[in-house]
């Protein structure tokens, strides 16, 4: 009788994004350029034609941006007695690896299933699902008031028969604030589905690395809109003539409704500052101090605004701290207005 093992192929199921890619990113996946498949190991032979089954044996690797295959490891096994065969066949892989934007990327998470039958002929290779398109997220600038320099989200997901992703579910998140944009983000992708033994199939347990940073990392984050900008400079221009604050901040909500679920970090900047410096106006220390810490952890402010901004922090933390000392006089700390 011949040994024979089926190659099952695959591209990555897993990719990480970042909410600063560009909205059409240039994404291509790691592809195999020296594949062949591991032989039947002789000491996992059945004793008799009657006996023998398939054997499916898928592994999980990661490629390097040398294209060298690294961190290979089983995920999942029919029979452990064939793991080996399948973990020695990755390792001596050479890969054309990951490129994005023409440049070349190491890749996490690649999975390729072996099929391991006893048999005259060979059958029909298999592909995992592949990505075709993958939409970066927007990040909330409502997120950015708690959030640190970079938060991830891991999303789960099945790759349908068309293509499309379903069953999206936050497997684990360092800021939940940035769960529903990983998920609308995610509902946008496209893949080439998975193809099992000549059939198309879903493809269940995708899994998914968001990564959300802060800082002025496209020209996106540069972005204000003419209608924000406007609004945004009658209120200013209102104010400087004595305007009442407290409309002024009714207004900024009104903003908020409107634009706030994809500002820029630019308009993040400009709108939180802005509301900030009328929130001193009805003396709202508390929630002045809020908008202006979520201005400088935008990343998105020059070293001397920066510095400027860092000082009203400073005077801000300083007259709350005296409001709560009852001993203290609170005029030492005032906040200029």
């Amino acid at each position: 009788m011949i040994a024979r093992a089926l190659l099952v192929a695959g591209a990555g199921a897993a990719a990480a994004f970042s909410a600063h890619a560009s909205d059409d990113p240039d994404d291509v996946s790691a592809e195999p350029l020296r594949s062949r498949p591991p032989a039947y190991p002789a000491a996992c032979e059945p004793a008799s034609m009657n006996d023998a089954k398939r054997e499916r044996v898928a592994v999980m690797y990661d490629v390097t941006r040398d294209g060298r295959p690294q961190n290979v490891r089983v995920r999942e096994t029919s029979n452990p007695c064939f793991n080996d065969a399948a973990i020695s066949a990755i390792r001596n892989w050479e890969f054309e690896p990951r490129r994005v934007n023409g440049r070349r990327r190491a890749q996490e998470d690649l999975e390729t299933t072996f099929v391991f039958v006893l048999e005259e002929e060979t059958q029909a290779l298999t592909f995992d699902a592949r990505p075709l398109k993958r939409v970066p997220p927007v990040y909330p600038a409502i997120c950015m008031r708690r959030a640190d320099n970079l938060e991830t989200v891991i999303v789960s997901f099945t790759v349908t028969e068309e293509g499309e992703t379903a069953d999206i579910e936050i497997v684990d998140s360092t800021n939940r604030c940035l769960n529903s944009s990983a998920v609308r983000s995610v509902k946008k992708w496209l893949y080439a589905p998975k193809v099992l033994d000549g059939e198309v199939v879903r493809r269940p347990d995708v899994q998914t690395v968001i990564t959300f940073q802060l800082g002025e990392g496209n020209p996106a984050a540069r972005r204000i809109r003419g209608p924000f900008r406007r609004e945004l400079s009658r209120i200013r221009r209102d104010l400087s003539k004595d305007g009442d604050p407290e409309q002024a901040l009714v207004r900024l909500q009104e903003i908020e409704a409107k634009y706030g679920a994809d500002f820029s970090q630019a308009e993040t900047v400009e709108f939180y500052y802005m509301r900030g410096v009328t929130r001193i106006g009805l003396k709202d220390y508390r929630g002045a101090l809020d908008d202006f810490r979520t201005v400088r952890r935008s990343g998105a402010i020059n070293p001397d605004a920066d510095e400027t901004l860092a000082k009203y922090i400073i005077q801000l933390e300083a007259t709350i701290a005296a409001q709560e000392t009852p001993d203290v006089d609170a005029d030492a700390a005032s906040v200029e207005e």
